[in-house]
């Protein structure tokens, strides 16, 4: 007898939760239309935790045989507690999952609560950068791309000890097999600089999303260029008119405006913007609701991550996030332009290796010009891994995740066999233990493997919750250094 292959959730799971099983491309199901046959129960927070008749059918489930991913709260309820502090820094097996295997596979993870990741604050964080030149971005605390590969992992992780193929829709188009997208920050206007990365990019062979600083290229001349970089296939959106973000949501909507309306002179109709400096806060997000755009791009809001929403309101702009690490950080942590480029090459690897796009940023002016074969190189490093590379602009990245999101997806297991049909956006990639991932599209039928549950699952990041006196110190540093971008500012 076949059944469906799928997450099941509690009815009243949050936005955030069902985002992230979105981003990840799973089945998902609430329980009371899910057949507990071949489903995963996912019990992320403390949804209907209080519900009587909601705690019975779980234990029901579970009785059946279904393996869980739990949440703290309801690890409780399956008398696991998680030991205080669990969840900061890298874990390995033991100390990552807690596992029972009677009557079913059993997972608790110290996940965050969803509302504290709503409203991390953005803070001045240290990434580890090539020989020890680190880099200092201000960027968001939380770090929603890890949990999402986090929570995909468990879930694999059951999947395989149930005797069960894993499914997820793949983040690429069919027939491709790895995607390259660039985000070029111009914030301020030198022709040399511009064609000097119009130019890589040529040699390169890649289009590029531009966000323009409209004051400045405006005062310099610079707005003829900006309709040549257009007119070259690049993509041309925002970034802003003055380059600075207000905490007020009615100033930043002025600025945003007025830079949408100088654009739409020169015929560029901007749908996207990315705030200076990578900024978010509620009164940003207020700025681009009202002025209708579908997007935007600020590593204070996610980072290392595929396309989506998070608070999972419809009229919510979508985040497309790029690596919050430009050149000039690495460089001014001391690295040289070798290796500068070794370490992005090692990045592109790892977003190639976990079938992600990679989306790096940087500037024209004292950033890519000092590593001019940057950008060629990553290209021909992609090329090499993937064959097939798909370059997608930010703005095309975009659609294709809102299509993927929408994605009707049925997968059944009869028995020890995976079938089902694939037709939209995204292909399914079908993950067996013991063997390769098969990428499918249209009809397909898959025999799975039935292992043994492994005995280590490998590492699994959980984002480290902010302890208040590190927070105290991190938020006087990012006050600094605001600061000190803010004099910049006044002084260009």
């Amino acid at each position: 007898m076949s059944a469906p292959l799928h997450v099941a959730i509690p009815d009243g799971t949050g936005p955030y939760w069902r985002g992230l099983l979105g981003r990840a491309g799973l089945p998902v199901r609430e329980l009371g239309t899910a057949d507990h046959a071949a489903a995963t129960l996912f019990l992320p927070d403390a949804a209907g935790l209080a519900s009587r008749a909601l705690r019975q059918i779980v234990a029901r489930w579970r009785g059946a045989g279904v393996p869980a991913l739990a949440g703290p709260a309801w690890g409780k309820v399956f008398g696991v507690h998680l030991a205080r502090g669990a969840g900061i820094g890298l874990c390995r097996g033991e100390a990552a999952l807690v596992r029972r295997l009677d009557p079913a596979p059993l997972l608790v993870l110290p996940l965050p609560d969803a509302e504290r990741l709503l409203r991390a604050p953005a803070c001045l964080q240290e990434l580890a950068g090539p020989r020890g030149a680190n880099a200092r971005e201000v960027i968001s605390t939380a770090d929603h791309g890890g949990l999402r590969r986090c929570v995909t992992a468990a879930l694999r992780g059951l999947a395989f000890a149930a005797g069960r193929p894993f499914v997820h829709l793949a983040h690429l188009p069919p027939g491709r097999h790895g995607a390259l997208a660039v985000r070029i920050d111009a914030d301020g206007y030198r022709q040399e600089a511009t064609d000097g990365v119009l130019a890589a990019l040529h040699g390169a062979g890649l289009r590029a999303t531009w966000f323009v600083d409209v004051e400045r290229h405006l005062l310099r001349g610079g707005l003829p260029h900006v309709r040549a970089i257009a007119a070259a296939g690049h993509e041309v959106q925002s970034h802003f008119f003055r380059h600075y973000t207000y905490r007020s949501a009615a100033r930043n909507e002025r600025n945003l405006r007025r830079s949408l309306d100088e654009l739409a002179r020169i015929g560029i109709v901007a749908t996207a913007a990315a705030a200076p400096f990578g900024t978010w806060h509620p009164g940003l997000d207020r700025a681009l609701r009202a002025c209708g755009l579908r997007w935007s791009s600020e590593f204070s809001r996610a980072h290392d991550d595929v396309p989506g929403g998070l608070a999972g309101t419809a009229d919510e702009p979508w985040q497309v996030p790029v690596h919050p690490v430009c050149p000039a950080l690495l460089l001014a942590g001391g690295a040289g332009p070798a290796a500068v480029r070794e370490w992005f090459g090692a990045e592109l690897r790892q977003c190639l290796a976990r079938g992600e796009p990679a989306a790096f940023y940087g500037h024209p002016i004292d950033d890519l010009g000092r590593v001019p074969d940057l950008l060629p190189a990553l290209a021909a490093a992609a090329r090499d891994l993937a064959p097939s590379l798909w370059t997608p602009t930010l703005g095309e990245l975009h659609p294709f995740c809102r299509r993927r999101a929408a994605q009707p997806l049925h997968v059944e297991f009869d028995g020890d066999v995976a079938r089902g049909e694939v037709d939209g956006a995204a292909p399914l990639v079908v993950e067996r233990a013991g063997a390769p991932p098969a990428t499918v599209y249209g009809n397909f039928a898959l025999r799975a493997v039935r292992p043994a549950l492994a005995e280590d699952h490998g590492p699994v990041l959980v984002p480290a919750p902010y302890r208040p006196r590190a927070r105290g110190r991190d938020r006087l540093a990012t006050r600094k250094l605001q600061l000190r971008r803010l004099l910049h500012e006044l002084r260009r």
